[in-house]
């Protein structure tokens, strides 16, 4: 249903999409739909992304109270307006989760206790330079 959403040509032209282009993120939704998967993992900006471009669009009330839900929670584990300890609970999964708990305002999404998960990529690896000589090539000089 998101996919459907975001393909609407008139969210397109939204400032949001145009800051931060989601082509990508609709390859990525579509290939979990076909592929049945249960999750998708989106990160934490293209989901600030998402929420501004959808903010463009005509929601049911239910849909809206949806979306400011997450606006409200994704602000709460950025801003921690709980003061957590988060070397009590990392900046993780079991942060989002103490934070949905303990907020002062609980959402439907909070009720339900969570966990709801943002997914920070680690940054890549440096790849080996193939032309270098391997180690045991070295030691043969």
């Amino acid at each position: 249903m998101l996919e459907t959403w975001l393909a609407e040509p008139a969210l397109t032209n939204t400032t949001a999409w145009r800051t931060d282009p989601l082509e990508n993120t609709l390859a990525r939704l579509r290939d979990s739909v076909e592929e049945q998967k249960a999750t998708t993992w989106v990160a934490d900006p293209t989901c600030r992304t998402i929420v501004s471009v959808l903010a463009h669009t005509d929601l049911t009330p239910q849909e809206e109270s949806l979306l400011r839900s997450v606006v409200q929670h994704l602000t709460e584990w950025r801003t921690n307006p709980q003061g957590l300890e988060t070397r009590r609970f990392g900046t993780g999964l079991r942060y989002r989760v103490e934070v949905l708990r303990t907020t002062p305002n609980p959402t439907e999404l909070s009720m339900r206790g969570g966990p709801f998960d943002l997914h920070q990529s680690p940054a890549p690896a440096p790849e080996d330079d193939d032309d270098a000589p391997a180690a045991d090539d070295q030691a043969d000089s």
